[in-house]
């Protein structure tokens, strides 16, 4: 769909329209609050104004995306995106493109597809490309280019491909390439809706949950790729040999799940800590205990302090923050204190490999007088 000749839809500029269609991917459903909010946001009123007037706005254009087919009732008061929704969702604004043009466009994400299948970089496979729409047409100028692209993850097991994209999307936090999010789930799979979007601005992509767009229409397959996901070893590692956090990652993993609990790790005093600390990782998944980091001890100490609060914590201790503890050390006191995952997520950060929401606790421990730490 090209919407550049269209300048109003249901009264509202056409492509505001349109964004308001991508503001609700997947399973965000419309509702009038979040429609207002949306038009508020978009300064689509002059002037002040009181939040009742927006909310009788969206309610009006709720009504008239429906009544034009844009969007369906699913449930009273929620409504999702048609199939012509989401068309709209994915129309361009550029002028058209020549068909001799559009075909070598569509020759190149062939290409990237299979760029995409053969590299280690990519933890998704594209399983089917599909076109639709004007390209299918004897039209001689596109007002764009339609695909829709099934992808599905190259490696089999939900728990190691997990682990396999948050490695790396942290590794494009690392980089700057990835949002400030770097758990977000969906980076794996953007970056190979980006490489194949990224060959021309005229490409319109449909991912495989709005099928619905094509499947009924007139359409051609014109790349498939029917690998099944790997079981292999060697295909795992290949696909982490490439990305360092991710080979540091499993070797972690496979530490944790030896020692049936959590591992440690020491870090020297540097630029980010400036006192040597060890924490724990992996208490958080295999206990649902918050991690544990210790400040200003030795690694032998470190350990030591460690192996004694663990053992409790596998026995059944909750050790709480705040809370001081006089039983678990001779002739000393340990208190708890928490600490936001933010404040120490730079120096850090393997907690959060297995933890999606980390509680760290900063362990403030009495080592007893004229020691000189804590």
């Amino acid at each position: 769909m090209n919407i550049s000749n269209i300048k109003t839809i249901c009264g509202y500029p056409s492509k505001l329209i349109r964004e308001l269609m991508r503001s609700f991917p997947g399973l965000f459903n419309i509702s009038v609050p979040a429609v207002a909010a949306f038009l508020h946001s978009n300064n689509v009123l002059e002037g002040e104004a009181e939040p009742t007037v927006f909310i009788e706005k969206a309610k009006d254009l709720i009504a008239d995306l429906e009544q034009n087919g844009y969007i369906t009732l699913i449930h009273p008061g929620e409504w999702e995106r048609s199939p012509k929704g989401g068309q709209l969702c994915m129309a361009t604004a550029l002028k058209p493109i020549a068909r001799a043009a559009a075909q070598k466009v569509v020759g190149k994400v062939i290409k990237n597809a299979e760029l995409i299948n053969t590299s280690s970089s990519y933890l998704y496979r594209v399983k089917r490309i599909v076109v639709f729409g004007s390209f299918l047409s004897d039209k001689q100028f596109l007002g764009d280019i339609d695909i829709a692209v099934d992808i599905e993850q190259k490696v089999a097991g939900r728990h190691i491909f997990d682990t396999l994209c948050d490695a790396d999307a942290y590794r494009a936090k690392m980089d700057g390439k990835a949002p400030d999010d770097w758990r977000l789930s969906a980076w794996s799979r953007n970056k190979v809706m980006k490489t194949l979007s990224e060959t021309s601005r005229h490409i319109s992509i449909t991912a495989d949950i709005d099928r619905g767009v094509w499947e009924n229409s007139a359409h051609k397959v014109i790349f498939e790729d029917n690998t099944p996901p790997a079981n292999d070893p060697a295909v795992i590692n290949k696909l982490a040999s490439d990305n360092p956090y991710l080979c540091e990652r499993l070797r972690l993993a496979e530490a944790i799940e030896n020692n049936g609990c959590c591992v440690f790790i020491y870090q020297e005093a540097n630029k980010i800590t400036n006192r040597p600390l060890i924490h724990t990782v992996g208490l958080t998944m295999k206990q649902s205990h918050p991690e544990i980091v210790l400040f200003g001890v030795s690694k032998g100490e470190g350990m030591k302090i460690l192996s004694a609060l663990v053992k409790q914590i596998k026995q059944g201790e909750k050790f709480e923050p705040r809370k001081r503890y006089s039983d678990i050390f001779p002739n000393s006191t340990c208190r708890f204190r928490k600490v936001p995952s933010k404040s120490l997520i730079k120096s850090l950060d393997k907690i959060g490999w297995f933890s999606p929401n980390p509680q760290l606790l900063e362990v403030l421990i009495d080592v007893g007088p004229g020691r000189g730490h804590n």
